[in-house]
């Protein structure tokens, strides 16, 4: 399947050129705005539970390594974006005496194409966004979540491989002042086995471009997503279940620009997180986060 994807990707890559213009390269701001509620983002991030001992970190970034405009038309070009994705997104416990040891990480890469193309309007200027990445994703219990003094795992959480590679479509809208997306996902090689192989997001975004002492952006966005729901008993999933998660807070800049975001998070619902497979959560959260 692996193989057919990539020869799709030659093929759309090789027609895209043919009408290419102004191809630029390097380290690239993404064709393609990563969603600002959607955990599973590559981005840098700290964020700090407000109902438990909790702490995040993030480390990653997507990238274009080349983009391009296609098409004659000068007014409403549309640009192709190829690009990759690299992060570690990492649980932290807080301890006395400014300690942090890491609980669980899960480990995200891949590659991803993206398309953005201005619509002719009258009213509203609209943007129609595209992109499809190829992923791989694991996850780990780390060396914070094992007691030395017991030599246990802490909360009888056993360490078990988590890995799965998938295909991830986003077809977003958006204007000045919100951004709508619908996503889909499929599973193409999993471990655990007998897990459903497909799972659904939407989302909205809202934002306002305002000028206090600097120009600055305040936001709110939701997330929802439909996964499979693990039966522990079964081993294997059954049925869906939904997850919530919100951000909302105020970002240095304008949208579409490097920044900084302070923000407020909330998410509830399954985990996204491997190593809490099939688990329900509710985390409320504080931090910031590096737009790049």
């Amino acid at each position: 399947m692996v193989r057919y994807f990539c020869t799709l990707l030659f093929l759309l890559l090789y027609s895209v050129t043919l009408s290419a213009q102004n191809p630029r390269f390097a380290f690239l701001k993404s064709n393609f705005e990563p969603l600002l509620a959607d955990p599973k983002e590559t981005r840098i991030a700290a964020l700090v539970h407000l109902n438990d001992a909790g702490t995040l970190l993030d480390i990653g970034a997507s990238l274009d390594l080349l983009q391009f405009d296609v098409g004659s038309d000068s007014l409403y070009p549309a640009t192709f974006g190829l690009g990759a994705d690299f992060g570690t997104f990492s649980l932290l416990r807080r301890l006395e005496g400014f300690k942090f040891p890491v609980d669980a990480a899960d480990y995200i890469f891949g590659i991803n194409v993206s398309w953005r193309q201005p619509l002719r309007t009258s009213d509203v200027p609209l943007t129609l966004l595209a992109r499809l990445r190829l992923s791989h994703i694991s996850a780990h219990l780390i060396d914070g979540s094992f007691d030395l003094d017991r030599l246990e795992w802490r909360n009888a959480r056993l360490p078990f491989t988590f890995s799965r590679e998938f295909i991830h479509l986003t077809v977003a809208l958006s204007s000045s002042f919100a951004r709508v997306y619908l996503a889909y996902e499929w599973l193409f090689n999993t471990v655990p086995v007998d897990v459903a192989r497909h799972s659904a997001q939407v989302g909205l975004e809202l934002f306002s471009q305002v000028t206090w002492i600097v120009p600055c952006m305040p936001f709110i966005a939701c997330d929802v997503r439909l996964s499979p729901i693990w039966q522990p008993a079964l081993e294997r999933t059954e049925g869906y279940g939904a997850t919530l998660s919100v951000q909302a807070g105020i970002k240095t800049g304008y949208a579409g620009t490097r920044g900084v975001r302070l923000t407020y998070h909330y998410y509830t619902g399954l985990s996204w997180r491997g190593m809490y497979f099939g688990e329900r959560i509710s985390v409320s959260a504080i931090g910031l986060m590096l737009d790049i």
